[in-house]
């Protein structure tokens, strides 16, 4: 498979068009500050968000245990580190971000 419908999968997934048509074989010099795409910020806890996070949830359970097992953060430091994940994926525990996940249908194969 082709970078590009890597891309479009991926794109879908998060709730895109899938459409990049129109940067194929695009070359791109210099991007004026009027030429800039309106972006959109993806906020804590939306379907995006958790979308991403479910897909990179073995990430995220390695993650887990890499803070779990630091010796150089506190219990309240490793809490902080992982109430930050928990926001940003819209969950308040690990269990409820494994349990959402469960939910979602993720595959980018076609």
């Amino acid at each position: 498979s082709s970078i590009w419908q890597d891309t479009e999968r991926i794109d879908l997934m998060l709730g895109g068009t899938g459409n990049f048509s129109y940067l194929y074989n695009a070359k791109v010099d210099h991007i004026d500050k009027a030429d800039r795409v309106n972006q959109t910020k993806l906020i804590d806890g939306s379907p995006e968000i958790v979308n991403v996070c479910c897909a990179l949830l073995p990430e995220i359970q390695a993650y887990r245990r890499i803070v779990g097992r630091a010796m150089n953060l506190d219990a309240q430091e490793k809490i902080d580190y992982y109430n930050m994940t928990w926001k940003r994926c819209g969950v308040s525990s690990w269990e409820m971000l494994e349990d959402n996940c469960a939910l979602i249908p993720l595959s980018i194969d076609s």
